[in-house]
Formats: structure tokens, C-alpha cells, sequence
């Protein structure tokens, strides 16, 4: 069984996600790519047939903060656990300034997670792209 990739679709992993930042990449384009690639591998392999595809199966760690280019920038109990950074809060992260609510509260994220261990894949499939949505109108709201 392949661990992320099959053909060109991967998920984002943690290391990706570190080393793309540390060049320099912009962690709200990066969450963005995340998720786009999120929804890609929902509808190209779902939730439930993983198994007979030979892929992994989507985890938590790949759609949660470890994976999250902005929550390694904007977090204090990531940045401090992971990169060693100084503290930080989800005060200056753009999805806390578009709904105003921290934690990623007020977004798709909280149903996405119900639906994956749900095995609604249609769900998660639009969650994933509502997600998308939320944090490209991010780009107009911080510039």
C-alpha cells in the first residue's frame, strides 16, 4: 500500500508542509494547495474504497493543524512544539480575520472531520470546497 501517493495526487504531509514554509512559501497559498489537494483525493479515491485501490486512507493528520501552513505561522502550540518559534496566537491568521473566530471556529473544518469519520464522502467533498472558497476570499480580505 502506497503511504500518500498514487499516480501525481498526494496529500500534504507535516514535512512538506515545515519545508515549504521555511522557503519562504506564502502559508496561506499553501493552506489553500492543502486543501484543493484534499478535495481532489476525495473525488478521485473517496472514503470507503481505499482499501480495495491500495491507498491510504485519509487520517486526521492530514487535514488537521499539523498539516496546516497557517497554523505553523500563526499558532503559538504549534510553531513552539514544531518549528520553535516564539509563542503565537490565531490572532493575525488570516482565517481568524475573515470570520473572526479563532481555531478555524465558523468554518467548514468541524463538519469536514464529522464527515470523514462518517464516510460520507459527498460531504466531505463539499466541505473541502467550501474550504477552499473560505480561504481564497482570505486573499481579498488581507491585502
Amino acid at each position: 500500500m502506497s503511504n500518500h501517493t498514487f499516480s501525481n495526487l498526494t496529500l500534504m504531509t507535516e514535512i512538506e508542509c515545515r519545508d515549504r514554509i521555511s522557503n519562504d512559501e506564502i502559508p496561506l497559498e499553501l493552506s489553500i494547495e492543502k486543501w484543493e489537494r484534499i478535495k481532489q483525493w476525495l473525488e478521485t479515491f473517496g472514503l470507503t474504497n481505499v482499501g480495495q485501490l491500495k491507498v491510504k486512507a485519509i487520517t486526521f493528520d492530514d487535514y488537521s493543524s499539523k498539516t496546516c501552513a497557517l497554523c505553523h505561522t500563526y499558532t503559538q502550540w504549534i510553531t513552539s512544539q514544531y518549528i520553535g518559534e516564539d509563542e503565537k496566537d490565531c490572532e493575525n491568521c488570516p482565517v481568524t480575520i475573515t470570520t473572526g473566530m479563532e481555531g478555524c471556529e465558523n468554518t467548514p473544518f468541524n463538519k469536514f472531520e464529522y464527515a470523514v469519520e462518517s464516510n460520507n464522502t459527498k460531504e466531505a467533498i463539499k466541505l473541502a470546497d467550501e474550504f477552499v472558497k473560505i480561504l481564497k476570499s482570505c486573499r481579498s480580505d488581507n491585502e
